[in-house]
């Protein structure tokens, strides 16, 4: 398969989605997205179902749109097995731990494809960056959702651990007597508005915090701002160490990024580096030419 001639499935692997698209020469192809639930949280049959789900939809959209895939790029934040396709997770997709997701993607396609697996945060950086001219020397890229990744480049080529994972994790790392991703993430924000808002809904989304924080609502704002606090304390020390020059920012939360710029901006003063955020109508499409250029460049 050649890049020049030839389309493929890409699909980013989410933790309450799986959305997917077709891309040719590194573009998606018109009218070819779609997205499958999944319950990460659920039973084994339950993900297998999302899975096949997802691979009879992609066969559906090759018959309506006149394409056959000749490859798969799958992307999916770890602890995952990018060599064989498992899942390694604990947090999410517990139930089918060690478990191979390609027999259930094939056999909802009807055939086995060739398939490739990186971290969801490489396809982002890789899609975020993609066409920029003159290309900086060294960039970075943080997705904020159900979890908090971190991607890095330098001279155009991503920093990754021996497992296929970041080269540089922040996750992980002790913050406050916690991790990063307990105060900058989706569980990080319920959890401190829970704490300013106690009549919080078990089912409110963050959506709905940013859409009261718009409103003027001042324990929301207050929520949001507080995380942009924390992420530039989280960044500043990696920043400095590695001198990156622009840092994108990526993920679900980050479409509400106008409510903790400004404090992430401030907290970041001493790092001369440029932040750009990637607009709502391109966020789905990112990771999925991410992923593409990886398959593209890594396997042909």
């Amino acid at each position: 398969m050649k890049s020049s001639d030839s389309c493929i499935l890409s699909v980013d692997g989410g933790g309450t989605s799986l959305k997917a698209a077709f891309v040719y020469k590194n573009n998606v192809i018109k009218d070819s997205f779609f997205s499958i639930p999944v319950h990460s949280d659920g039973t084994e049959e339950e993900i297998q179902e999302a899975f096949w789900e997802l691979g009879h939809s992609a066969r559906l959209m090759e018959e309506k749109l006149q394409v056959k895939a000749s490859g798969c790029a799958f992307c999916i934040p770890g602890p995952f097995d990018y060599e064989n396709g498992r899942f390694f997770m604990h947090h999410k997709y517990e139930a089918v731990f060690g478990s191979s997701l390609k027999p259930w993607l094939f056999k909802g396609i009807g055939r086995e494809l060739s398939i490739c697996f990186l971290h969801d945060s490489t396809a982002f950086l890789l899609g975020a960056c993609a066409g920029l001219s003159p290309l900086p020397e060294r960039l970075c890229g943080v997705i904020i959702g159900t979890g908090l990744g971190f991607a890095s480049m330098v001279e155009g080529h991503i920093l990754e651990n021996p497992s296929g994972g970041p080269g540089i994790s922040i996750f992980g790392r002790p913050y406050l007597g916690k991790t990063a991703e307990d105060y900058v993430s989706k569980r990080g924000i319920l959890r401190r508005y829970r704490e300013l808002s106690p009549f919080l809904r078990e089912d409110t989304e963050v959506k709905t915090i940013a859409d009261l924080a718009r409103g003027g609502e001042k324990e929301a704002q207050q929520v949001f701002m507080e995380m942009g606090t924390h992420l530039s304390a989280i960044l500043l020390p990696i920043v400095m160490e590695n001198g990156f020059q622009l840092l994108f920012l990526g993920g679900a939360i980050s479409k509400s990024a106008d409510l903790f710029l400004p404090a992430l901006k401030e907290g970041l003063f001493a790092a001369p580096m440029e932040i750009r955020t990637i607009s709502d109508s391109d966020s789905d499409y990112v990771p999925l030419r991410g992923a593409a250029q990886y398959l593209f460049s890594s396997y042909y």
